[in-house]
């Protein structure tokens, strides 16, 4: 036999054997599963070739109307269902077409498919209100080169209003005035609109954008970014000094973590043994790593611990490449908060107004 972890090559049966017709055959429910999701493609391919290439009408209603009784609730559902009407009604089967017609009418109501039914010129006049669309935000761009910004709002205004049925352009919209409401000089507002649209649209170029521009602001504007950092902060974390704390330590961007782990776990063996202390060392976000200590009883409790750990701060980072010891009490549920909230900045905010006194 193989070693333990090697692959093992499938067994191989001769033709003659039973075994050789049942080894692909679907046993487990995944493997229907698939098996089932492969026969549906297959028969929408198959009706799309009789239809498109071989022009061959009558073969391709028997494959579209054998995938929609065997899989009614299949993904090519409404596909094949408008398949079926547009052949039918070429065919000048009436009684078919209505049928499926009322079948999209009645189960997609809302679908482009009922919509075309119902009004055969639906995707022209569509074609002809995205022009338009795309037309007047190109009006509304050249306005904003023009350092328009007021009309800017306004076009975008009525962008948005009347032209909710196209989710990019109302993307489009919003980042252009964003950045129109940006020109009036209130820079608060201005980050706060930016955040909330990379919120709202987190990828693509714009977002890229959008973020570009706030990385700016935090620079050319800081005083305004840590006002706001300590709002937030006293916004989401909860003062309490006597429920259970840990020692959170914040690792150097070139530190090694588990050094220090092992540097934290070696100390508490030798002087904090009886406190029986967890340490771990986690990513806290893209950026930032952090070594959890718990648990303590309370804050203060917590810092006893942090100041005889400032004591011998050069055997805790030693041989980690670490210069500082950035080392904070926490209480548990501040602690959670701050997994989810992932922003060191904020709680060292936080830290410096209520327990650095």
């Amino acid at each position: 036999e193989g070693e333990e972890g090697v692959s093992k090559k499938k067994k191989e049966y001769p033709p003659t054997s039973r075994e050789f017709y049942l080894q692909n055959i679907p046993l487990t429910d995944s493997m229907m599963a698939v098996s089932h999701e492969n026969i549906e493609n297959s028969l929408y391919a198959a009706g799309d070739i009789y239809k498109n290439d071989l022009k061959e009408y009558a073969e391709a209603v028997k494959v579209y109307e054998d995938l929609l009784k065997r899989y009614p609730d299949s993904k090519y559902a409404i596909l094949t269902a408008y398949q079926l009407y547009k052949l039918s009604k070429e065919a000048g089967l009436t009684a078919k077409a209505e049928q499926y017609k009322n079948y999209i009418l009645k189960n997609y109501p809302e679908s482009m498919y009922a919509k075309v039914i119902l009004d055969p010129s639906y995707l022209d006049r569509l074609k002809d209100e995205e022009s338009k669309a795309n037309k007047y935000y190109s009006e509304t761009f050249s306005l904003f080169k023009n350092s328009q910004f007021t009309q800017v709002v306004n076009n975008c205004d009525y962008g948005l209003q009347n032209f909710v049925s196209d989710k990019d352009l109302v993307k489009r919209f919003t980042y252009l005035r964003i950045l129109a409401l940006g020109n009036n000089g209130d820079i608060r507002l201005f980050r706060q609109n930016l955040r909330q649209f990379v919120v709202d649209y987190p990828k693509g170029e714009t977002a890229k954008d959008a973020k570009s521009i706030l990385a700016y602001l935090d620079k050319a504007y800081s005083d305004i970014r840590i006002e706001e950092q300590k709002q937030i902060a006293e916004d989401i974390y909860k003062f309490n000094l006597d429920e259970p704390h840990a020692v959170v330590i914040f690792i150097e961007a070139n530190a090694n973590m588990n050094q220090i782990v092992f540097n934290i776990i070696n100390l508490n063996l030798e002087q904090f043994d009886s406190l029986g202390l967890n340490v771990n060392g986690e990513m806290l976000s893209e950026n930032n790593n952090i070594c959890v200590v718990n648990e303590f009883l309370n804050a203060n409790a917590a810092n006893r611990y942090i100041k005889n750990c400032l004591t011998q701060k050069d055997e805790i980072i030693k041989e980690s490449n670490s210069t500082d010891l950035n080392i904070m009490p926490i209480s548990i549920t501040n602690f959670n908060i701050l997994k989810n909230d992932k922003s060191l900045e904020r709680y060292t905010e936080y830290y410096l107004k209520y327990y650095n006194k």
